[in-house]
């Protein structure tokens, strides 16, 4: 058990996931939780120093590496905010100092890694009494729509479910992260001309990334797939992997559901008329708005015309951050280690798994099991050769 007068975060990686994350640190200050950012670490010392800034904490310092920050003072708990393909070795540089990790999705972009990777934290785990916090980052599961939908979902108010469907698209040209939950200017979207664009780097495309917010919430409300049948294209041809991919995803007690990802250029127009999620029951219907402000709708007998499934100023995408963070430092601050977490770390290889069982079968043309004995080799195979 860990006691602290405050938890001393650190920040490795300071692009523009970590300055969303930063916000979330700064609500739960507010909150009275007791975290503070010591440390943001970053190979580009411009981009630390700009991260540190936006803590708003004199205490907070920039580093160029993981080690000097150990090294300059106690460091409770750290955010991983690299690359996909640098995960494992700083997932293990971190837990090797029993140090709590809340790591971005995908755990890593191959099983092998993430099997690696919780061997280190079970080692953790052992040697601080099982205190020891290691989670995912997939804030999907905090996101306020996605939580209010399946409460009406547990509630019975819609029956059964019938079917389901997911659509992640964006444009570069959308800006569609460009307020925080205040309405503030807040760090634009995703460029996915980067890093992302490298299949090496990322493991993927759209459906390893952006398109794993999906795939959460499609398993927070039906269950863990089973098989998966997909076609990718590359609309975006900038990107090695799939900037396009639709799918169709059985799940337990014979509901199928469909999953899209569109993600275009600068040129790409996009409108938000597509929901990025519909729930259809015996009873009723929920709707999630294609907008990542927020918003959604239930339909049901007793109101025909709709209601609001949440009101809008509680909703959008960029809430679920806070949460998130908030239930990381409770897990870290109890001593409680990783059972204290909504989710855990092993739960979050699901999207990993059903990811490359989507690419599998793009491959063969059949439905494709989502079991990791089917998908260890593919894996291997996909990376030996590289489209042009």
């Amino acid at each position: 058990s860990i006691n602290m007068a405050d938890l001393k975060l650190a920040f490795y990686g300071c692009g523009l996931i970590a300055e969303h994350h930063m916000v979330a640190v700064k609500r739960c200050q507010e909150a009275g939780v007791p975290v503070r950012v010591v440390a943001c670490v970053d190979i580009d010392a411009t981009r630390a120093a700009k991260l540190c800034s936006l803590s708003g904490s004199d205490t907070c310092k920039p580093f160029e590496t993981y080690a000097a920050a150990m090294a300059a003072g106690q460091i409770d708990g750290c955010l991983i905010l690299l690359p996909h393909d640098l995960h494992e070795q700083a997932a293990i540089e971190v837990m090797s100092t029993d140090t709590h990790l809340l790591i971005e999705k995908p755990m890593a972009p191959t099983l092998q890694a993430c099997e690696r990777m919780i061997a280190a934290a079970a080692a953790a785990s052992a040697r601080t009494g099982g205190a020891h916090v290691f989670a995912v980052a997939e804030n999907s599961s905090f996101w306020p729509e996605v939580v209010a939908a399946k409460a009406v979902l547990d509630s019975g108010a819609i029956g059964d479910v019938v079917t389901a469907r997911a659509h992640y698209y964006e444009a570069m040209s959308n800006k569609i992260m460009d307020k925080d939950e205040s309405g503030s200017a807040a760090p634009k979207g995703l460029d996915w001309v980067d890093w992302r664009s490298s299949l090496d780097r990322a493991g993927g495309g759209v459906v390893m990334d952006g398109g794993a917010h999906w795939l959460r919430p499609l398993r927070e409300f039906l269950g863990d797939p089973t098989e998966a049948m997909g076609v990718l294209g590359r609309p975006l041809p900038a990107i090695e992997g799939e900037s396009m991919c639709h799918a169709l995803l059985k799940f337990p007690a014979g509901i199928t559901a469909s999953y899209q990802c569109t993600v275009l250029g600068e040129d790409g127009v996009l409108s938000t008329a597509d929901p990025f999620f519909r729930l259809i029951g015996t009873k009723g219907d929920i709707v999630i708005r294609g907008d990542f402000s927020g918003g959604g709708t239930v339909y049901t007998a007793e109101h025909p015309e709709g209601t609001e499934l949440l009101p809008p100023e509680e909703g959008g995408f960029v809430r679920s951050y806070h949460p998130q963070m908030a239930d990381f430092c409770a897990a870290c601050l109890s001593g409680g280690g990783s059972e204290k977490l909504r989710r855990s770390a092993q739960y979050a290889l699901g999207e990993l798994k059903t990811t490359l069982a989507i690419y599998k079968s793009a491959e063969s043309g059949r439905w494709e099991p989502i079991e990791v004995s089917d998908l260890v080799g593919f894996q291997r195979q996909r990376h030996q050769s590289k489209p042009t």
